[in-house]
């Protein structure tokens, strides 16, 4: 079955965390809700970048999948 590596986390401004899309074979893409506090590269790599809150989304084969992202001081 198809699932996120995390459906929340929590991060400090500056650092990074890894969501992958689990038992997916095929390209999916990541995009943030607010880029400006947490930003994520096309390969799942999320960057705290201010305080706040962003939710994560992953598109590919199947219905998009969400990650509710935090960001502390």
């Amino acid at each position: 079955k198809r699932k996120l590596t995390a459906t929340a986390l929590t991060l400090k401004v500056g650092k990074t965390a890894y969501v992958h899309l689990q038992h997916s074979k095929k390209p999916v893409r990541y995009y943030s809700t607010a880029p400006y506090i947490a930003s994520v590269s096309p390969f799942g790599k999320i960057t705290g970048r201010r305080t706040g809150g962003a939710q994560l989304h992953v598109n590919g084969p199947t219905p998009c999948y969400r990650c509710k992202v935090t960001v502390v001081k």
